[in-house]
């Protein structure tokens, strides 16, 4: 299994432009990359994701935060 194609299609699918881009707005997004590098999106200050590639963790981010 390929796991960074597993998630591009994820991103794929969860991926709204108009969405991400009204969502900053309103919110600090960083996607921030660890010691282990994977990719971790902090949302106002906080972590909600950690995923393989930078495009995945702001999509799989911001959709656990709307979900919370």
């Amino acid at each position: 299994m390929n796991y960074f194609k597993e998630e591009n299609n994820i991103a794929r699918d969860l991926f709204d432009l108009e969405e991400i881009l009204d969502f900053q707005l309103n919110h600090d997004v960083q996607i921030i990359r660890g010691e282990d590098y994977q990719y971790l999106c902090y949302i106002d200050k906080k972590v909600y994701t950690s995923a393989l590639t930078p495009m995945g963790a702001l999509t799989m981010g911001i959709k656990i935060y709307k979900e919370k």
